[in-house]
């Protein structure tokens, strides 16, 4: 359109972002905005469940399916001792990065 951006609700625009799953992180490619505002929300619980120990924000997270980009179905993890060993795997980089490299 000329050049003009204009704001949606939602964009398609493919990016690749980490998940935990079946007692693993590992990175996904997704297709939209929205899904991609699921996992950051998802982050957002498991990090106050990891700093506060307040399990109540990933409840909501138990029974969400995510579809990446290739159609394969993911269920993001919320078994507490998993969410936990899979943070003392993890590497402590300055800042926890969502989007994978």
């Amino acid at each position: 359109m000329n050049g003009i951006w204009i704001a949606k609700k939602f964009d398609r625009i493919y990016r690749v972002l980490k998940i935990n799953e079946n007692g693993k992180e590992m990175s996904i490619e997704t297709s939209n905005s929205k899904t991609a505002s699921i996992i950051g929300k998802y982050h957002n619980a498991v990090k106050q469940f990891l700093n506060t120990g307040d399990s109540k924000t990933l409840k909501q997270f138990k029974k969400i399916k995510i579809k990446d980009s290739n159609g394969n179905i993911h269920t993001l993890e919320t078994n507490l001792q998993k969410l936990v060993e899979i943070n003392e795997k993890i590497e402590e980089p300055e800042f926890y990065e969502v989007y994978s490299s």
